[in-house]
């Protein structure tokens, strides 16, 4: 079904907006984008209330350029964006698939943003934002993604890339991906608390495994928020991206692989999945809640510890949430522990004892 979608998406923007590229109207009441996972993907319209210019993909929230490039210390803005549209019954129709992915995606970033400020969640400084579409980063990643978050020096950058897979949904107008890609952006700012750089690059050999907690926190943003434990199966069928597997166990291998950085997500999946764990007494949201809790207090645990001692993040960081159940929700602690058994044989946590 998914590489029919995409056909005829593409299909049906071209000859929709052939047909009426002389009518146009002025101030869109809705926009096209690619849909939820719950509407299956379809072409859908919605508002979009934070939207002030569609060509340039500007609003007070994020501004948008195409090209430039991209390193770990800064972005070097390109031009402005182009997006060039009709507007048929009230509806803004991009002219190709780019202008849609582009408009998929801050729509999405928005949405995340508002569910996040709906349940009290304090984002501070994190925006606005800057949105970089194609910027030259390089290293070729149009092999693994099309959709990014780069936390260098004062910035706060999005990446989209051009759609690679043809016949599967686009990554960055994967409702769960941005989702994920703005966990980053979260986990960067309680954890760092709007510091420069980003920690994995500033913090001593000490302090490891930055990179398999970053991609677990984004991880539990995206199931949990959406409650969808296989989020990016439609854009990047990968089996093992599955929360709900037996098999993402933090054996010895498994810290091997993350901890060194070839594979960021094996132990991040872990973190997921203890997450989609707890769900099951917890409920989405409060589990969502109670790892946002966990990570703002990752912030301290160097400050508190030993420099000498090894501190390995993605250990830190679940450790500290069962400690929030704790505290917060006892009548979950019951089956954090339990997961955290199963999930981290090798952690003891004293909530659990």
């Amino acid at each position: 079904m998914i590489g029919v979608l995409n056909l005829k998406c593409r299909l049906s923007i071209i000859l929709v907006f052939t047909s009426i590229f002389a009518c146009q109207e002025s101030d869109p009441e809705e926009y096209l984008i690619i849909g939820t996972q719950e509407e299956e993907f379809a072409l859908v319209s919605k508002p979009f209330d934070e939207l002030d210019d569609a060509r340039r993909l500007k609003s007070s929230i994020f501004q948008a350029f195409r090209g430039g490039t991209v390193d770990s210390v800064i972005y070097n803005e390109g031009g402005l964006l182009d997006i060039r549209y009709a507007v048929q019954d009230g509806v803004a129709i991009p002219a190709d698939e780019d202008g849609l992915i582009l408009w998929s995606f801050a729509w999405y970033l928005a949405e995340v943003r508002r569910y996040m400020l709906e349940r009290g969640v304090e984002m501070g400084s994190m925006f606005p934002v800057t949105i970089a579409y194609a910027p030259g980063i390089g290293t070729d990643l149009t092999d693994h993604t099309n959709a990014f978050f780069v936390c260098g020096r004062y910035q706060h950058l999005y990446g989209v890339l051009p759609d690679f897979y043809n016949d599967l949904v686009p990554l960055a107008a994967n409702q769960g991906v941005v989702r994920h890609e703005f966990g980053h952006h979260l986990f960067h700012y309680l954890v760092a608390d709007s510091a420069p750089s980003c920690l994995q690059y500033e913090i001593d050999g000490n302090w490891l495994g930055f990179s398999a907690a970053h991609e677990g926190f984004a991880d539990v943003v995206a199931t949990l928020s959406l409650e969808n434990p296989h989020f990016i199966g439609p854009s990047y069928p990968l089996d093992e991206r599955d929360v709900r597997l037996d098999t993402h166990v933090a054996d010895a291998d498994t810290y091997t692989v993350s901890l060194s950085d070839a594979d960021p997500y094996k132990l991040g999946s872990v973190i997921a999945a203890f997450a989609w764990d707890v769900r099951e007494a917890l409920g989405a949201e409060n589990t969502l809640l109670a790892f946002i809790e966990a990570a703002r207090r990752l912030r301290g645990v160097p400050e508190n510890r030993d420099p000498e001692v090894v501190l390995v993040a993605p250990n830190e960081l679940v450790l500290l949430v069962v400690e929030v159940l704790a505290e917060q929700h006892t009548d979950a602690l019951e089956t954090a522990c339990t997961s955290l058994s199963v999930r981290f044989p090798t952690l003891e946590s004293p909530q659990c004892s």
